[in-house]
C-alpha cells in the first residue's frame, strides 16, 4: 500500500545533525543530499534562519546570503531528511530478553553476564581475557580457556606475544597453562597439567625448531665392578650402581633393571670389554644382548679372540608400560663398559 512520506515500520528513525565551521566562504558542503533549501534547519549563533532568503540548497551544496566566519556558530538539521536504517543505531544502548545473530558478534568494549550458550563450538578472543570454549556435542562441562596478552614495548610498538591455552575439568575449576606460545622469543611450550607454569616445561621448540624434553626418561653410566668371568657362560645383568643421568628414576641401581612407564619404543646402547689381556692364543668369548621381562630380545653382540675383547650394540625394543629391560653379558671389565637406556618415541 502507497504512503506519505517515510514508511514507519521494520526501522529506527533518526534525524541528523550537522556542525559547519566556519572559514569566511558562503558555499559549504552538506554530508546528505537535498532538493530544496525548506529540507534544512539551518541555525546560526543559535538563531533560525529563512530559507532562500539566508541561505539556499540544492543537492550537497549550501550557500549562504552572508558569509560564515569561524566566530560563527552553525549547525543544521535534516528537517526534511528524516534518515530510516534497519541497523540499530552506534551511539544508543539495545535492550533485548533474548537475540539470534547469523553473524559474528563482537565489541570494543562493555561486559558479559551470566551464561553464553552457543550450538556449535565458539572460537573468541580478547586482550587478556580468558574465554570459555565448548560444543554442544561434546561434554557441555568441559572446555578451554585462551589467553592473550598484550605488550607495547618501550617503542611503543604493541603486539600480541603471548598466548595461553588451560583446561577445563569436570568440577569446573581449571589447570592453567597446558600450552603457551610466546611470541616475542618464538618459543613453543607444552607442560604438564598438574604444575602449569609452577614447573618446567615438559615439552619446548625454540625458534631454531629445536626440540627439548627435560623429563623424557632415560640412563646413562658404566658398571663398576667385573661382571662373569673369563670365557663364562652365564649371562649377568649390566648394574650401573652410579648413573651419570637417571631421568625419572626408571632405572633401579640395584638390579640393573629399567621398568618402561610409558609404552613405546625404547633404545639401549651398549659397550663392553673382556677381562683377559692375555697373549697366550687361548681364545674366549665375549657377548652380550638385551633382555625383556626376562627373555632376549634383539641380537647378540658377539667377539671372540685372545686379549681384550670388545662388544658394542644398538637396540630399538618395542614395550608396552611397565615392561623390564636390561642388559646381559657373560664377561665385563670394570669401569670398561657402558649402559644407555632411553625412550625414543
Amino acid at each position: 500500500m502507497a504512503v506519505i512520506g517515510n514508511r514507519a515500520a521494520t526501522n529506527y528513525q533518526t534525524i541528523r545533525k550537522q556542525t559547519i565551521t566556519g572559514t569566511g566562504a558562503t558555499s559549504y558542503s552538506l554530508d546528505y543530499s537535498v532538493s530544496s533549501p525548506n529540507d534544512l534547519e539551518v541555525f546560526v549563533n543559535n538563531v533560525r534562519q529563512e530559507p532562500t532568503t539566508a541561505y539556499t540548497a540544492s543537492g550537497q551544496t549550501i550557500t549562504f546570503t552572508v558569509a560564515v566566519n569561524s566566530t560563527d556558530s552553525v549547525y543544521i538539521i535534516y528537517q526534511g531528511q528524516t534518515v530510516g536504517s534497519v541497523v540499530h543505531p552506534s551511539d544508543q544502548p539495545l535492550g533485548a530478553t533474548t537475540g539470534t545473530f547469523s553473524g559474528a558478534v563482537s565489541a570494543t568494549t562493555g561486559t558479559f553476564t551470566g551464561t553464553i550458550a552457543q550450538s556449535k563450538a565458539m572460537t573468541t578472543q580478547y586482550d587478556g581475557i580468558g574465554v570459555r570454549m565448548g560444543s554442544s556435542t561434546a561434554n557441555t562441562n568441559r572446555g578451554a580457556t585462551f589467553l592473550q596478552h598484550t605488550y607495547v614495548d618501550a617503542g611503543g610498538n604493541q603486539g600480541n606475544y603471548v598466548y595461553n591455552h588451560s583446561l577445563r575439568q569436570n568440577d569446573g575449576t581449571y589447570i592453567a597453562n597446558v600450552y603457551t606460545a610466546d611470541y616475542s622469543v618464538g618459543v613453543h611450550s607444552w607442560y604438564n597439567p598438574n604444575g602449569g607454569l609452577s614447573g618446567n616445561p615438559v615439552m619446548q621448540i625454540d625458534p631454531a625448531g629445536r626440540v627439548t624434553m627435560p623429563y623424557q626418561p632415560c640412563m646413562s653410566g658404566y658398571a663398576s665392578t667385573t661382571l662373569g668371568s673369563t670365557g663364562g657362560t652365564s649371562y649377568n645383568i649390566v648394574i650401573v650402581s652410579s648413573p651419570i643421568v637417571n631421568r625419572g628414576s626408571h632405572y633401579n641401581t640395584s638390579t640393573g633393571q629399567f621398568t618402561c612407564p610409558v609404552a613405546g619404543v625404547y633404545r639401549i646402547t651398549y659397550f663392553g670389554m673382556g677381562q683377559s689381556a692375555l697373549g697366550d692364543g687361548v681364545f674366549n668369548s665375549v657377548y652380550g644382548y638385551p633382555y625383556k621381562n626376562g627373555s632376549g630380545s634383539g641380537a647378540l653382540a658377539y667377539n671372540y679372540g685372545d686379549g681384550y675383547r670388545h662388544i658394542s650394540g644398538n637396540w630399538l625394543i618395542s614395550c608396552a608400560a611397565n615392561d623390564v629391560i636390561d642388559m646381559r653379558v657373560n664377561d665385563a671389565y670394570s669401569g670398561y663398559n657402558g649402559l644407555t637406556i632411553e625412550l625414543i618415541g
